[in-house]
């Protein structure tokens, strides 16, 4: 204690015990991966410009809900899942301070970094949770943390990191349910597989897995009648929080867009473009998607053995946990991948990485039933005899499985980087063309110029000082024009709610241009190309072209066309 100056009473001394408690082990893991994916975000968009398609649209729906002609909170799109979109609405004012939050999406990447921080976190505690040793858990933490595809995913504004955090979270709760039967983790377990579908839809799959293994696990505990009602009981418990939230959407997509499944019935989604072979699944897909997986996690298989074969010596349901959560979801994601119903990136299939470290984890696991201390109990003796050399041959004994381990995990990091870069639709061509690597060719120097055009667009139709509602163009395709415009209200877009009516007939609604991109690739499902076949080349009998804006990146060709008088 320390009397005060004034000479009245006394006033505790501060201690140093305070902030050592906040600087604990995962606490100090989360700032540390939130500063390394931060700066890995900085480099990825304002070194190498490398703003993922997708990650940008997503800005661009939020930033349509406050500052469009029309905003309105269901502008916020039903194309992708709202929860990631619906955390960055509060912040989208604060491009008045930084327009790049906005212009270039970097929000988005934001919040990626301090969701797969979050991740990194929960993965620690689960490790924890399962009794795994601090060094061991420091190790396989820092494979996770570290490996090629989190560390891309945790900087470039995707939604694999708030996916990968919910899934972690659901597997953690749903392991404490099933080893000590806690009723509110049972509970968190449906609240957070609820938020992961609000993610990434596939996390479904992984409510289908861990509903059938919570049936499973009360029937079989149950001694007396009633197992099938016991089983559903507690299934049902689990999953109420998902299914009501399924539901729940499904009516507010059927209320607002007249389908309770607008991402398929809108037109825009993946299954529209009608590639020849699309959805057929071949043994040459099939293969592919099983090396996609291994090239990922090269050794998988493997620990996912062991894993088994350690669970089962000491009946530990963490191992059931972890399996019902992410391998229903690796599943889908391989089904989709094989029938070309996803497109080939590596990204979807990144939930193999989570799951292979938490099996490690699960094979190095310390309890009173872990093989090891079994082993320790049977060479008790001998280690009293050897003296010192005993103990350390003992200590490197108990290591190895450990460090092999590891080791494993470890190998998926050059596979991963090789097959990233190999792949130019993971978004690692952007970066090819400024760092010394053989990859950096004529496709990498076009995609570190991606955005440029549209930027132009919005700067150019910015200088003709329109009035509100004077250029129709369907974001969908046109997202990067509308979000790097300062005159937004100029535009006729996709979610302001005369779009159709306009559209039909832009000329009785006062509109003077409008935007088309080429029609190629997923251009070809934008609104204007689909409503008025061949429009980009001859602008459909109504209006006249204007400019051309050539590309000098991996984007489409966009012309602005005047609007015929009626």
């Amino acid at each position: 204690m320390q009397v005060s100056s004034a000479g009245i009473g006394t006033v505790a001394r501060p201690t140093s015990r305070v902030h050592l408690a906040l600087l604990t082990e995962k606490n100090t893991i989360f700032l540390a991966c939130v500063s390394a994916y931060l700066a890995a975000a900085a480099f990825l968009v304002f070194r190498g410009n490398v703003i993922l398609g997708d990650a940008l649209a997503r800005v661009e729906n939020v930033d349509r809900v406050l500052y469009s002609r029309d905003p309105h909170l269901a502008a916020i799109g039903f194309n992708f899942p709202p929860l990631p979109q619906l955390f960055y609405l509060p912040f989208i004012p604060l491009k008045a301070i930084w327009p790049a939050l906005v212009t270039y999406g970097f929000i988005g990447n934001i919040f990626s970094a301090f969701f797969m921080a979050a991740a990194v976190y929960q993965l620690c505690g689960f490790l924890s949770d399962i009794g795994v040793r601090r060094g061991p858990r420091l190790a396989l933490t820092a494979t996770f943390a570290l490996h090629p595809m989190i560390l891309y995913s945790g900087a470039n504004g995707m939604t694999e990191a708030p996916s990968l955090l919910f899934l972690l979270i659901a597997a953690r709760q749903l392991a404490r349910w099933l080893r000590w039967g806690s009723v509110s983790a049972q509970v968190y377990t449906g609240v957070a597989l609820s938020f992961a579908f609000l993610t990434r839809y596939e996390a479904v799959w992984a409510g289908v897995g861990a509903m059938a293994l919570a049936a499973l696990v009360t029937a079989r505990r149950r001694q007396a009648g009633g197992r099938i009602t016991a089983g559903l009981a507690d299934a049902v418990v689990l999953g109420a929080p998902l299914m009501f939230t399924v539901a729940g959407w499904i009516v507010a997509n059927w209320v607002i867009t007249g389908s309770p499944l607008a991402e398929v019935t809108n037109g825009y989604g993946t299954a529209q473009l009608h590639i020849p072979g699309t959805q057929v699944a071949s043994a040459r897909l099939w293969t592919q998607g099983v090396l996609g997986i291994l090239t990922m996690e090269p050794l998988l298989p493997v620990i996912a053995l062991l894993a088994a074969l350690v669970a089962l010596f000491k009946r530990d349901l963490a191992f059931a946990g972890i399996v019902a959560i992410f391998t229903p979801v690796l599943a889908f994601m391989y089904w989709g991948w094989s029938t070309q119903n996803l497109l080939g990136s590596l990204r979807y299939l990144i939930v193999c990485v989570p799951l292979a470290t938490l099996l490690c984890g699960v094979a190095v696991a310390s309890n009173e039933r872990t093989p090891l201390r079994v082993l320790d109990s049977a060479r008790a003796s001998w280690r009293g005899r050897a003296g010192a050399r005993g103990s350390t041959a003992l200590a490197a004994t108990r290591a190895l499985p450990v460090v092999t381990l590891t080791l494993m995990l470890a190998t998926a990091a050059p596979t991963a980087a090789f097959g990233m870069w190999a792949q130019q639709g993971s978004g690692a061509s952007g970066l090819a063309a400024i760092l010394p690597l053989p990859l950096a060719n004529e496709a990498a120097e076009r995609a570190a110029h991606r955005w440029t055009t549209e930027r132009e667009v919005a700067h150019y139709m910015d200088s003709l000082s329109l009035p509100s509602g004077s250029v129709l163009v369907d974001d969908f395709e046109g997202f990067a024009i509308f979000i790097n415009s300062d005159n937004k209200r100029q535009f006729v877009i996709t979610s302001d709610r005369d779009f159709q009516a306009a559209l039909a007939d832009p000329a009785s609604a006062d509109v003077r241009y409008i935007l088309v991109p080429q029609p190629k690739d997923i251009a070809v499902l934008e609104a204007v190309n689909r409503t008025y076949p061949g429009f980009y080349f001859t602008g459909g009998g109504i209006a006249e072209l204007e400019r051309e804006f050539p590309q000098n990146s991996d984007g489409p060709i966009w012309r602005l066309y005047r609007v015929r008088a009626s």
